[in-house]
């Protein structure tokens, strides 16, 4: 009955391994962002990656004349044709930019970003929603 001994630690590692769950793909998604007409020298740099129950995201931007406040958001489509927001609005934290013209910002949005999306980041001036700048978010 001692033959069969060795034999049993092998096979709970055997068996420990079939039964391990895979870690969701994880996909990095970034994005330049380009100034809008009328703000020639707006610029940043935006990121997001997929997490359990939704997608991180953060963007910085710069250029920005004025201690202005800015909304931002993950839309669906493209700067030319967006479609809808991802995630709540009030998943979007404001953007604060100071007197040094830049500002970043993190945030969680409970949804999460396919991979074979097209999805682009944008950063509108709070009165009348106009673009100031807007990039593609591309997967890495």
């Amino acid at each position: 009955m001692t033959r069969f001994r060795p034999l049993m630690p092998a096979l709970l590692l055997a068996t420990s391994c079939s039964l391990a769950v895979d870690p969701p793909e994880q996909t990095l998604w970034e994005a330049t962002l380009e100034p809008a007409p009328g703000y020639p020298k707006a610029s940043g740099r935006a990121a997001a990656v997929g997490r359990s129950g939704g997608t991180e995201a953060s963007i910085a931007v710069e250029g920005i004349e004025g201690e202005v406040k800015l909304a931002w958001m993950i839309r669906a489509g493209d700067c030319d044709a967006p479609g809808s927001r991802v995630g709540p609005a009030a998943a979007y934290p404001e953007l604060q930019v100071g007197s040094s013209g830049s500002a970043t910002v993190d945030t969680f949005v409970e949804a999460r970003l396919t991979r074979d999306g097209r999805y682009h980041v944008v950063a509108l001036a709070q009165e009348g929603d106009t673009n100031v700048a807007c990039g593609a978010l591309r997967p890495r």
